[in-house]
């Protein structure tokens, strides 16, 4: 994956969040937990990396795994906010704990970054301005998508300036209806510039793992009105087979007559691994 591809992924995640956080379906449990595994077993690498910077690696490709951290901590702070939202307005704690632990992990990775931007080994002024002038970038950018979902969730929790952060918001909302005139126009200015990111990332599989976890919490429609890879789509048909065997329990039960609560029930049983 790209950069560009990352960073896309945000986007994409605050943009069909409102449909998620309202959905009333059963939950994605298998595309849960592999966004949990697999963004635990990237974070490892760059820990990993961190420790071993001095005298291994090169200023290039330490600032290529910078530009990874910093690029995917849009997104986990996007899935946080939608996660959190989803919880709140279902009135359950199932979602937000999961992608909390990943956010309380990646700001680790983050300050590791920071940290070799202000003197790490290898590090030259050069490398440094570009990789703190695109924090400042993607900062902006996760705050512009925080702000689309402020009508679920306090936008200025994960905001890295919460005043912008609730600027965009106020500019996306009117009372309690989005202005998608608003977000189309930011959307589509957010995504040029992210397409100027054409540069490979330093862990593309596990890159490419969390986005099939992420796009499979999303229906089919997101890979219609996005364009994205087809490669992706099958990897994220393939992290939701799991999914299968659950789903058509709840067929059979509803097709018994049995209440759709008590179906939406029988696939949270069996789908809560991680607790």
């Amino acid at each position: 994956m790209k950069l560009c591809d990352l960073l896309e992924l945000g986007l994409v995640t605050a943009t069909q969040a409102p449909v998620f956080i309202e959905c009333r379906a059963a939950l994605p449990h298998g595309a849960i937990e592999q966004y949990w595994s697999a963004s635990k077993c990237r974070q490892d690498r760059w820990y990993r990396l961190f420790r071993q910077a001095r005298g291994t690696h090169t200023a290039e490709e330490m600032s290529t795994v910078i530009h990874e951290v910093l690029a995917s901590e849009l997104l986990t702070r996007v899935f946080l906010s939608m996660c959190s939202g989803h919880d709140r307005l279902n009135g359950n704690i199932e979602l937000e704990p999961i992608a909390h632990s990943i956010f309380v992990g990646h700001l680790e990775a983050r300050n590791h970054a920071l940290q070799w931007m202000v003197g790490g080994s290898g590090a030259d002024l050069a490398t440094a301005v570009d990789c703190n002038r695109f924090r400042r970038r993607v900062e902006r950018w996760t705050d512009l998508l925080l702000g689309r979902l402020a009508h679920y969730t306090d936008p200025a929790a994960l905001a890295f300036d919460p005043d912008r952060a609730l600027d965009f918001a106020q500019d996306f909302a009117t009372s309690r209806t989005t202005n998608e005139f608003a977000w189309n126009l930011a959307s589509a200015s957010a995504r040029v510039s992210f397409q100027t990111l054409a540069q490979p990332t330093y862990h593309v599989e596990q890159n490419r793992d969390v986005a099939s976890a992420v796009l499979g919490c999303f229906g089919d429609q997101v890979f219609d009105g996005f364009g994205l890879s087809r490669s992706l789509w099958l990897e994220r048909m393939s992290r939701t087979a799991s999914d299968t065997q659950g789903m058509i329990e709840q067929l059979i039960r509803l097709d018994a007559g049995l209440p759709i609560a008590d179906a939406l029930q029988l696939r949270g049983t069996q789908s809560r691994r991680l607790q």
